[in-house]
């Protein structure tokens, strides 16, 4: 039943008292207050509700810059200024550079990291010749190479060794003895090669990006090859990046083949041989892979073309 608003109900051809009409408009009024300030109580209590909403929801989104993404670490995250560079013996980590540490695992089992950045630039020298070493940032703004970088729950038994513990998601270094000391460090770069007087290459990771929708199809680009950007190559060469080698006789070489990891692939045999009718090979390699050729011929083709998202 609704409730009555006003105390006074006129009955048609009666007169009206003065004081009952003005009751009733005082009682609609003062309805006409209630009304006004409980909505304006309710409103008020919407918009706090809806800011802590806000607030709430905030706090759980990822961040721009990836520092706060569930499970991330061991990482780039922002190189405003690129990552690092090199001339002569001496290479040099670019301020404002961003990593995620490894900081050991949240209390659902993930991994967290701590966020460092460089503040300055920093250089290390290096006057010893190397062969394929992985590059590391340190927490302490220094620069460390290690022969080896593995990633297992189990301690490597081996000397000049990075381990990443994913167990507790924490980095390691290994000294000359093979004991292994924990460092906050961060692996920024593969493939350092040098003289004992000049650094001749290095592969330097990129920072981390985020991948929508719209990116399908340059995704899907990525597992095609650009023959656009072939590089002709001596034996033995390391694939920088996933690709395709391919090697094309000419002339008369004889037989030849072509090895990956020193694993025969593919094979020709001479001119004349009905065995072998194709004088043109392909094989498909990854990152870090070593090809190399036998019998090639002075005037055969060699060329690596790598895969459009061999650099992402």
């Amino acid at each position: 039943m609704a409730k009555n608003i006003v105390p006074y109900a006129f009955t048609p051809g009666t007169k009206a008292k003065a004081e009952e009409v003005n009751a009733n408009f005082n009682a609609l009024a003062s309805a006409i207050d209630e009304n006004h300030t409980a909505l304006t109580s309710r409103i008020d209590e919407m918009e706090v509700g809806v800011s802590e909403d806000i607030s709430s929801a905030t706090a759980d989104f990822m961040k721009n810059d990836l520092s706060d993404f569930p499970g991330l670490t061991n990482c780039i995250i922002k190189a405003p200024n690129g990552i690092i560079s090199y001339e002569t013996n001496v290479i040099t980590a670019k301020a404002g550079l961003t990593v995620l540490v490894p900081a050991g695992k949240n209390e659902n089992g993930l991994p967290k990291s701590s966020v460092f950045t460089l503040e300055n630039n920093i250089s290390r020298t290096f006057d010893s010749a190397m062969s394929r070493k992985y590059l590391f940032l340190c927490a302490n703004s220094t620069l460390e190479t290690a022969s080896q970088y593995i990633e297992s729950e189990t301690q490597p038994a081996t000397a000049d060794t990075v381990w990443l513990n994913t167990a507790e998601n924490l980095m390691y270094k290994s000294n000359a003895n093979s004991e292994y000391i924990q460092t906050d460090m961060v692996l920024i770069g593969d493939n350092l090669i040098s003289t004992a007087s000049a650094i001749t290459s290095v592969n330097t990771f990129k920072p981390l990006e985020m991948l929508f929708e719209t990116d399908k199809e340059r995704i899907l680009s990525w597992n095609t090859f650009d023959y656009n950007a072939g590089i002709t190559i001596g034996t033995p060469y390391t694939a920088p990046c996933p690709g395709r080698f391919i090697y094309i006789y000419l002339g008369n070489p004889g037989a030849g083949g072509i090895y990956v990891n020193g694993r025969e692939l593919w094979y020709t045999a001479p001119p004349g041989n009905s065995s072998c009718m194709d004088r043109t090979g392909f094989v498909d390699v990854d990152k870090g892979e070593q090809i190399s050729y036998a019998s090639p011929g002075a005037n055969s083709r060699k060329v690596f073309y790598p895969a459009k998202g061999g650099n992402f």
